[in-house]
């Protein structure tokens, strides 16, 4: 299974959100995890990525227009799409009409207590 990881590097501590998606999906499940700006300095043709996928995981608790086009890319290919978002944030309400897969975390040991129980039962299918 390949997840692509979508976020903003607006969201306030992303590189630790980063490295809990790593730890859980890649380290502890085994996961295919895509990170579109690991080890690259030059943008990558997400759009591919994302087609090559089977998951899009966004976060989005902070808008940010280049996750709203992945997002689109995705539900264009019919892919199971998953999104993040920190409680107490207000993510757009569109997102609500491509997936009902939401996963709200109040810290980032609850984000990958979460992840994981998510994510277990994907790899059981």
């Amino acid at each position: 299974m390949i997840v692509y990881f979508s976020h903003s590097r607006k969201v306030l501590g992303w590189e630790k959100i980063i490295d809990v998606v790593r730890r859980v999906l890649r380290e502890k499940l085994a996961l295919k995890l895509f990170l579109p700006y690991e080890g690259r300095e030059k943008p990558i043709d997400s759009r591919q990525a994302i087609k090559k996928s089977d998951i899009l995981l966004a976060e989005v608790s902070t808008p940010g227009t280049g996750i709203g086009v992945e997002v689109g890319w995705a539900d264009a290919f019919s892919k199971e799409i998953v999104f993040l978002a920190r409680e107490g944030t207000d993510p757009s309400g569109s997102l609500k009409l491509v997936s009902n897969n939401w996963i709200f975390y109040n810290d980032l040991e609850d984000l990958g207590v979460k992840l994981e129980k998510f994510f277990s039962k994907k790899k059981l299918k």
